[in-house]
């Protein structure tokens, strides 16, 4: 309790020098109260967007050519729309508003251990456990991205898989899909394409969510696909990257429709949907032979006359053969 309390204090006093004692009640969904509050002071997430601008300014750049009102704007409305749980003052752990202000002032003396904590994503304190993030991910994936997933279960198991690193670069990571996550709010599907799975070519590549699902999930001895992440990765490039996120709901011959049987369903049942995550399979993302048919067009192109030639001679095949296992096209790659 002692610590507890004086937590508090310190918090309280740094805010007090940043905002004057200002604090109101919150206008969050919950309508929960600030512990402490002055009548016309600001709102809370206010005073958060007021303390990240001083002493984080980094978690809300000016990449638009927003004007500093305009991007506290967008961090005000990102923040009552993400934030329900205002919790209490001093709170330096935990998923909520009063945790990410407590950061978001500690900052003030030391930002690069505490400005990652300040912002929307929680970094590694604002979290109620461990999982959190991918349960912040998948409630602004469920509720502005509808459709990517199939449930919320498949989003969060699928969410486990994701590398981490920094929403300050767009890689192949968990914290750039957040970061599109919550701004799909305001962009719609751009985002989401971003944000999903596969990561829209922004965060990271489609051949590699493929790798990274495949190898975290078909690794038993029955199950394995490719014996290491390059043959995954030169594997994925016959199939090329075009493609969406949502392929998977209509079965589409591609890398992203097999990115989806590689994520949460082959770590729930890797026996059934490994298989479907292998380049050649005919029961989803498209048939053997028409896959084989169109890696040869665009790989080996002068090995059959036409698409018709190619279908007839791999009428029958055992997949296991076809190319890049047969001899006489191994050369033949893009």
């Amino acid at each position: 309790m002692v610590s507890r309390r004086l937590t508090g204090l310190a918090a309280a006093g740094l805010l007090a020098l940043a905002l004057s004692s200002c604090l109101s009640d919150p206008q969050l969904k919950t309508c929960a109260d600030f512990p402490l509050g002055t009548a016309g002071c600001p709102a809370p997430c206010t005073v958060y967007c007021g303390l990240v601008a001083r002493n984080c300014p980094a978690l809300y750049a000016d990449d638009d050519g927003d004007d500093a009102a305009e991007r506290q704007a967008t961090c005000e409305a990102q923040c009552v729309e993400q934030l329900s749980d205002a919790g209490e003052l001093g709170d330096r752990t935990g998923n909520t508003l009063q945790c990410r202000v407590t950061h978001a002032a500690l900052a003030a003396r030391d930002a690069a251990t505490h400005c990652p904590n300040a912002d929307l994503g929680g970094g590694t304190q604002c979290l109620e456990a461990a999982g959190e993030g991918c349960q912040l991910y998948c409630d602004l994936m469920t509720e502005h991205c509808a459709g990517l997933y199939p449930n919320r279960a498949n989003c969060e198991e699928s969410c486990k898989t994701f590398p981490g690193g920094s929403e300050d670069v767009d890689a192949n990571t968990f914290e750039c899909r957040l970061k599109y996550a919550r701004d799909a709010a305001l962009e719609g599907s751009l985002a989401c394409e971003k944000a999903s799975l596969n990561g829209g070519g922004v965060c990271g590549t489609p051949c590699e969510a493929y790798c990274d699902h495949v190898l975290a999930n078909c690794s038993d001895p029955d199950d394995v696909l490719y014996a290491d992440r390059p043959a995954c990765m030169a594997a994925c490039a016959l199939l090329g990257e075009d493609g969406a996120a949502a392929d998977w709901q209509t079965e589409m011959n591609t890398v992203h429709c097999r990115t989806y049987h590689a994520s949460a369903p082959a770590s729930f049942d890797s026996e059934t949907h490994c298989p479907h995550a292998a380049l050649y399979n005919d029961v989803h993302c498209g048939d053997t032979c028409d896959t084989y048919c169109r890696i040869m067009a665009s790989s080996c192109s002068e090995t059959y006359e036409d698409d018709a030639a190619c279908q007839a001679a791999c009428e029958g095949a055992d997949p296991t053969t076809l190319f890049p296992a047969d001899p006489p096209h191994d050369v033949c790659m893009p």
